[in-house]
């Protein structure tokens, strides 16, 4: 199966091939030459740029420079996108010390149904129990 990659894909359609296999692949380079070499230092520099915005975000979520709301939006967000798993520890860190505030959280935004709605759902998904009633 040939991966098509939208950046090189109108000048090199068969560059990449990648092989399924259970739960993995295996990726090759059937071409030898520059082209390997080349791409080989664009995966490091979007590895490398990858690792700066990692430690970006493990600092938004760590730092204290953001109100419980923010950082709840952000958790929401890194979920979305299935990102989350990277910043598990960081998270799980946060919920923890967020969710004895709870109840100072919702009686701040109470009428917010979107923030109040948010806080409910991130803290059941991670297995906080929370009541619906009052």
């Amino acid at each position: 199966m040939l991966l098509q990659s939208p950046i090189l894909l109108h000048l090199y359609p068969n560059l990449l091939e990648i092989e399924w296999h259970e739960g993995y692949c295996t990726l090759s380079l059937p071409y030898l030459g520059y082209f390997p070499l080349y791409i080989m230092q664009l995966l490091e520099k979007y590895s490398e740029e990858v690792e700066v915005l990692k430690e970006e975000v493990k600092d938004m979520l760590v730092l204290d420079h953001q109100v419980g709301a923010e950082k709840m939006v952000l958790i929401d967000a890194l979920e979305r996108l299935g990102v989350s798993y990277l910043f598990q520890k960081e998270i799980e860190e946060l919920l923890e010390n967020m969710f004895p505030k709870f109840e100072e959280y919702s009686r701040v935004f109470h009428d917010n149904l979107f923030m109040v709605s948010l806080h409910f759902r991130v803290f059941r998904q991670h297995g906080y129990d929370l009541s619906s009633g009052n």
